[in-house]
């Protein structure tokens, strides 16, 4: 009897988990009502730059037809990740996923900027990025004016 009753309890527990996970509000930013707007942040000094991985290729459909040859090419220094995050400006959800050609190539790492929000970026060869803080926020960027070998000439 005690089994039975500590089971349903669980099985209660999980469940009203389950409902609370679906009915967790989207981020607005993030593909729901305000995907056309940029999110508010203050984008403050870099303070430190870590790249864990360069020259990566995705499988995942693109607007490039560059090969493993061609992403193993793009080898982002702390430079040039640097000089994106002060240069790049921030952009909406709908222009990073919707407007903007991707690339099949990217770059990876973490940075710490002097305000003390820290996070792991994304960066690509078409000069588009992607910073996911701490907190779970993703704050969008493209970077018409970086000038780097790595990068794309538009």
């Amino acid at each position: 009897m005690v089994k039975s009753v500590t089971i349903c309890f669980l099985l209660l527990l999980i469940i009203s988990f389950s409902v609370e996970a679906q009915n967790a509000e989207r981020d607005p930013y993030d593909g729901d009502e305000k995907y056309g707007q940029i999110r508010p942040y203050r984008v403050t000094a870099v303070k430190k730059i870590v790249i864990k991985e360069t020259g990566k290729w995705s499988e995942m459909l693109s607007s490039s037809d560059e090969t493993l040859a061609d992403c193993a090419e793009f080898k982002p220094t702390e430079r040039d990740v640097r000089e994106f995050f002060l240069r790049a400006r921030r952009i909406s959800y709908r222009i990073y996923g919707g407007i903007l050609d991707a690339s099949r190539c990217y770059a990876v790492g973490e940075i710490v900027f002097s305000n003390g929000d820290e996070g792991k970026w994304v960066i690509d060869p078409f000069r588009r990025g992607l910073l996911t803080l701490s907190d779970g926020r993703n704050i969008y960027f493209y970077c018409t004016k970086c000038r780097g070998k790595v990068f794309y000439e538009d």
